[in-house]
């Protein structure tokens, strides 16, 4: 299983590239391993579903260049 750091690094790629959709496209790559049976992959997508809302959620604190 890819260590943490890339779920969150995927996660904000997909909300970098994709906006609004970024939960789609992981949900997109689950149901891909899901029907290939790739079940660390099914974790991992699940993984990054739960990082994007987390991102969502999170609010700037300080300054911000």
């Amino acid at each position: 299983m890819p260590p943490n750091i890339d779920v969150w690094r995927v996660a904000q790629l997909l909300i970098t590239n994709h906006g609004g959709n970024a939960e789609v496209r992981a949900r997109r790559s689950l149901e891909h391993c899901q029907r290939n049976g790739v079940v660390e992959g099914v974790a991992f997508w699940r993984r990054v579903e739960a990082a994007i809302g987390e991102l969502r959620r999170m609010k700037p604190t300080g300054r911000v260049p």
